[in-house]
Formats: C-alpha cells, sequence, structure tokens
C-alpha cells in the first residue's frame, strides 16, 4: 500500500504548494488518490480533472471542508480558505502517474499485465483464479484499467500477496506507454487483436502497435503470452530479449486444446500445456472461453505452478457480472452479456445463445457497438448476417441507430428495430414467454444491463 508524506507527495509530484500549512500538515501520511469528490478521505489525495461536462476543480473548497487534508490543482485562483494543503501542478493525472512509478519500485512481486481487443477482464479473472489455486493473488478491482484507474490498483496493493495481475486497457494513442511506465510488467498477455477502439487507432495494426508499448519496460527474458491463433499476435514481432508464448487451438501453439465437446453450451476439453495434459471442464459458456482458460493453465506452468489445481479451480470460475452471465427468471433463461461489445465479441456471444437448448424460443437483443470507425456500418451488417447464417435465432431485437445495420444483415429472419429504450423495454416485456432464452449484447454506453435488471425483476406470464 502507498505509504508517503504529504512533503513527500510535493516533491515526488514535481507541484508547489499554493495553498495551506505544511508544518502542520507535512508529515501527514497519504495511502491512495481519488478523483470523486463524494469519495475522499483523510488518508487520500483529490485529485481534480478537467472534463468536457464537469471541471472538478471547483470541488476543492467543499472536499477539503472535509476529512481530506491535501488536493492537487491546475489552477493557481482555487478560492479555499484555511490550512489545508493544496499543491499545483501542470497536469494532475501526470502528478499522480509520477507518484505511481515512484511506488512500483517498491513492489517486488511478479505482475502479470493484460491487454488486448476482447476478452481482458474475463482473461483476468481465469488467470487469477487458475494462480490462486497455489498463490495469493492481488488482481485489479472491477474495471480499473485506465490511467485514472491503474494508479488507484497500484497504491491499494496487497502486501501479502505472491503475485498481481493488472488489466491495462487503452482507447486513444499514447495511453499505453504511460500505463506500461506505472505498471512495468514482468509478464504480458494478449488476448487478441479485433478492431475495438479502432476509430481512435487507426488499423488493427495499429491496435497492435499501440498494445505492443505494454512492453517497454519489460526486462530481458520476460514473458509474453499471445493469443497463436490471431493472425497479428501470431506474427508479432517482440523486442528483442522478450520470449513468445502462444496459446490457442493449432496444435503448433505452447499450449492447445484438443478433444473439445460443447455440453449444454459449457466447454469440455483436453489442453496440452507444454506437454503435459489436463481435462478442463469450464462452468463458463462459449467456446471462446477455451482460449481465456488456456491462457491462465500456460502462465501457471509458466510459474511452476500444479496445472491439475489450476485447472480444478478453473471449473469453479462463474464469470463476472455482466459477462456472459447466464440467469433465470419465470423458467425464462437470459444471457447477460451487456458489459461491452465488439463484433468478435458479439459473435462469441451469439454462439453462446444458439448453444443453449430451451423449449421455447432463441432472441436475441443486439445494441450499437461504439468505436468502430469508418467501417461501423459494415461490421454490424456482419454481426446480423452472421446471426442469420446460424438458422437457429428465431427473433432478433436491435437497438440504437447504428444496430438497424444489424438488422439488414439478418436478412429475412424475423427482426424488429428501435431506437427508444422505453420501447424497448415495451417490447421485451411483450415478447417473452416461459421457456424462451434471450441475449443481451451491446456497448455499455447503450445501457442494456439496466434493461436486464429490470427483466430479472419483472413478472412474466
Amino acid at each position: 500500500m502507498l505509504d508517503i508524506s504529504i512533503n513527500e507527495l510535493i516533491n515526488i509530484s514535481g507541484g508547489t504548494v499554493i495553498n495551506g500549512d505544511l508544518l502542520k500538515y507535512g508529515d501527514r501520511h497519504i495511502h491512495n488518490v481519488t478523483f470523486d469528490s463524494r469519495d475522499t478521505g483523510s488518508d487520500r489525495v483529490f485529485v481534480p480533472m478537467k472534463g468536457n461536462r464537469v471541471d472538478s476543480h471547483r470541488f476543492i473548497p467543499q472536499v477539503l471542508d472535509g476529512d481530506t487534508v491535501v488536493s492537487f490543482s491546475e489552477c493557481d485562483d482555487v478560492c479555499c480558505s484555511g490550512d489545508k494543503i493544496i499543491i499545483k501542478v501542470e497536469n494532475s493525472l501526470d502528478a499522480v502517474e509520477r507518484v505511481a512509478v515512484f511506488y512500483r519500485k517498491s513492489i517486488d512481486i511478479p505482475i502479470v499485465g493484460i491487454t488486448g481487443s476482447v476478452g481482458k477482464t474475463t482473461t483476468r479473472e481465469m488467470i487469477c483464479t487458475a494462480l490462486g489455486s497455489s498463490m495469493s493473488v492481488y488482481a485489479t478491482n472491477g474495471n480499473r484499467n485506465s490511467q485514472v484507474g491503474t494508479p488507484q490498483v497500484l497504491f491499494d496493493f496487497n502486501d501479502n500477496a505472491d503475485i498481481a495481475v493488472m488489466e491495462m486497457g487503452v482507447s486513444m494513442p499514447g495511453e499505453m506507454c504511460k500505463l506500461a511506465d506505472m505498471v512495468k510488467p514482468d509478464a504480458a498477455v494478449f488476448t487478441n487483436i479485433g478492431i475495438t477502439h479502432i476509430e481512435n487507432l487507426g488499423s488493427r495494426e495499429g491496435i497492435l502497435k499501440e498494445k505492443m508499448h505494454i512492453t517497454d519496460y519489460m526486462k530481458t527474458g520476460s514473458p509474453v503470452f499471445v493469443n497463436g491463433d490471431n493472425d497479428l499476435l501470431r506474427e508479432c514481432v517482440l523486442p528483442d530479449g522478450l520470449i513468445k508464448y502462444t496459446y490457442g487451438l493449432d496444435e503448433s501453439c505452447d499450449a492447445y486444446a484438443f478433444d473439445i465437446t460443447i455440453n449444454k453450451g459449457l466447454p469440455e476439453f483436453c489442453a496440452n500445456v507444454r506437454g503435459n495434459v489436463v481435462r478442463v471442464n469450464l462452468s463458463v459458456y462459449g467456446r471462446h472461453s477455451i482460449y481465456n482458460a488456456l491462457a491462465a493453465l500456460l502462465i501457471c506452468d509458466y510459474y511452476g505452478l500444479d496445472i491439475v489445481k489450476a485447472s480444478e479451480a478453473l471449473q469453479n470460475y462463474k464469470g463476472f457480472l455482466h459477462r456472459g452471465q447466464i440467469l433465470t427468471r419465470n423458467d425464462i433463461t437470459i444471457i447477460d452479456d451487456t458489459y461491452n461489445a465488439a463484433p468478435d465479441s458479439m459473435k462469441a456471444a451469439i454462439d453462446i445463445l444458439c448453444s443453449i437448448e430451451c423449449l421455447g424460443r432463441k432472441i436475441a437483443v443486439l445494441a450499437d457497438m461504439k468505436e468502430l470507425g469508418d467501417n461501423s456500418a459494415n461490421e454490424h451488417y456482419s454481426v446480423g448476417k452472421y446471426a442469420g447464417d446460424k438458422k437457429d435465432i428465431d427473433l432478433l431485437i436491435t437497438y440504437g441507430e447504428l444496430a438497424d445495420d444489424i438488422g439488414r444483415g439478418f436478412g429475412n429472419g424475423e427482426s424488429v428495430h428501435t431506437d427508444k429504450y422505453e420501447e424497448l423495454e415495451s417490447i421485451v416485456y411483450n415478447t417473452l414467454k416461459s421457456g424462451d432464452v434471450i441475449l443481451f449484447k451491446g456497448s455499455n454506453s447503450m445501457k442494456l444491463f439496466d434493461l436486464v435488471d429490470r427483466v430479472m425483476e419483472h413478472d412474466f406470464a
């Protein structure tokens, strides 16, 4: 856990005190940062940000009126009476990152960094589950994988852990360089390279180039675990001195799956992990989950752990909130995969829907996928065509302006479209019947998770 005095905080951040009494508060110790003016405390420094809609600098006086004794500020003219400390910095986020870089030097256990276009959180959780069969694991909590969340995860570090697993997500050029400087992972995992954030990063090659910066501070001999079935990752060239390990379905991979069956939507397979074979029965849906499990087993093997114990632990992994969760309500099966969406993950979710046996109909509620750039219409259309080609979906419900192209791709199957949330809710309520199975999938901003919550509270005839 971070433990520095305010005097040290000033020096590390490169800031200047413009308000307050250092004789009174200079020796006070800080253990974390907060970007939320509603979530403060005596051991935290408040970090105001200038957002598109809100500049949280205006909350500095309010924050310092409470238990918090220190705040950063990018402004010189903050009106604050009293003796609480305000540290003037050029950029609040850069100041926090400097503190994180400083603190990282004190962490002496391996850190596994995870990146990729989709599946980072599920892969993270499965790696933690597998490692946890033999080690004490510290991991990213929730979705704190950005320039804002990563320092908070580092500062909360569990000093008793044997290993750490940190998710590292980027959406804009230059972000991974900063994350890598803070985390300095000892091992890296690439889930895949798709087209998520292609609008900002230009191309799949541009996405790979940005994410490859996760290796910038890795030491010679460090391992990089990549999805060997992904075209760009299979052929990627790592920086000199780093060692590539692959996982996938191809027998050329260091860890590969064979004898695969899907039993009521749940994958069962044998895993060959660098010559050692183990049977794996997963409790999470979808063929894509095999890749997550293989990555977890390969990492366990690299660190010398018992992969039999790891595979047994993976069998008990039940999934993560809004990421492929299977729920039931009034004999209706609900696939809640609402956290986010990209073409590959959309198709994987459709596969799950089609794999589940039911007495009623199979219904897909698919919403907009964001940040797909100029090819957005074609990508939405391809998802619709994929669903239509399955010949197993009885009704497609699309929601959002972009998702209309999913309906076009679906072809002649039964479908309905709306741009209005209230209308979508009404359609779902009036459609669902006992025995049905329904998939909800869309980008986070479409907030289909709210509809899932409502469906779980609704009484269906």
